[in-house]
């Protein structure tokens, strides 16, 4: 049993059943894929093609 966020409300967090040993790589993804969008997020940031759209909203 693992617990996740529910967007909709925070207070209520989402159960979720995952099978003997799951948890541990479950874990492991979780924690490349924040790992990851640290990496890369700052970078989309940085680009010509969000400047645009960017300025366009503004």
């Amino acid at each position: 049993m693992c617990y996740v966020n529910n967007f909709n409300d925070p207070y209520e967090p989402k159960a979720i059943e995952l099978l003997q040993g799951k948890g541990k790589i479950f874990k492991r993804d979780m924690a490349n894929l924040i790992d990851e969008v640290r990496r890369v997020l700052p970078e989309v940031f940085k680009s010509e093609d969000y400047a645009a759209k960017r300025d366009a909203t503004m």
